[in-house]
């Protein structure tokens, strides 16, 4: 096939599977947020995955609030949710240890701090458009139930 035709092709998204590498590079940065690793050897590793997971996650968000019509939509937002709090709450541990991770990030902590944040707020906007979608459902055979919206925003 030319590789002309390959680029007009539909693309693909696979957000399920694209989640969940977001979500492995976040918990890769909360291992190491939890480890008194060497920063001259790995301090560049970690901070190469929270720029990638940084700009994952928004990237995916975009994909996820732009289109309504996604089968598994509340599912892919209850999950990139999850994975953008673990973000945030990995860099804070990082800027918060006394160890070589934090002391190696010293010059980077207002970028850092601003990108745990904005992940936060992340988050919290997922979470509220997950109510919000779920509170635009009419009523009928697939009403999701109180308990069910729980277990959808529980992480």
């Amino acid at each position: 096939m030319p590789l002309a035709t390959i680029k007009h092709m539909a693309h693909v998204i696979h957000y399920q599977d694209d989640i969940f590498l977001i979500d492995s590079l976040a918990r890769f940065v909360t291992d190491a947020s939890r480890l008194d690793i060497d920063a001259d050897i790995m301090g560049d590793t970690v901070f190469a995955a929270i720029q990638m997971s940084d700009r994952s996650l928004r990237a995916m968000r975009e994909l996820i609030l732009s289109n309504d019509h996604l089968v598994d939509r509340t599912e892919y937002m209850r999950l990139l949710a999850n994975a953008s709090l673990i973000l945030s709450h990995a860099i804070q541990d990082i800027l918060n240890s006394k160890n070589s991770l934090q002391q190696a990030f010293a010059l980077r902590g207002d970028e850092l701090l601003a990108i745990s944040k904005a992940h936060g707020a992340m988050a919290e906007e997922l979470k509220s458009e997950i109510y919000s979608t779920i509170a635009d459902n009419p009523p009928g055979d697939e009403q999701v139930s109180g308990d069910e919206i729980s277990e959808l925003l529980r992480g």
